[in-house]
């Protein structure tokens, strides 16, 4: 689908046919990021190899916010899976049995998707 970016000068969308909410706002995307990058808030933390056992284990995040993406990549056999939602300290995982290790990374892409 393609979306129509607004004019430079007065910052109103050009008529697309599509309905406003698909109309892309430049100026709105770019305030939108701007204010979801504030220094010492990252919108996304790698946490590191993380060794995880079949008990639920909370790995502190650092993110700031809550994440809402948890990518979580095997760096051994098996499955690592989130036990529990995260919140805005912590993730929470478990595997399918114990010694397993994986990648983990978090993100927060809710600002810059408003």
């Amino acid at each position: 689908m393609l979306y129509t970016p607004v004019q430079a000068r007065n910052d109103k969308p050009q008529d697309t046919g599509l309905p406003s909410s698909k109309q892309f706002n430049f100026r709105d995307f770019v305030t939108n990021l701007k204010y979801s990058l504030i220094p010492g808030r990252p919108l996304s933390r790698a946490i590191g190899t993380q060794t995880i056992g079949t008990t639920q284990v909370s790995i502190p995040h650092k993110l700031g916010k809550m994440p809402n993406v948890v990518i979580i990549t095997m760096t051994s056999a098996g499955q690592v899976y989130q036990s529990q939602a995260a919140d805005a300290t912590n993730i929470y995982l478990k595997a399918d049995a114990a010694s397993r290790t994986c990648n983990v990374q978090v993100l927060n892409i809710t600002d810059t998707l408003r």
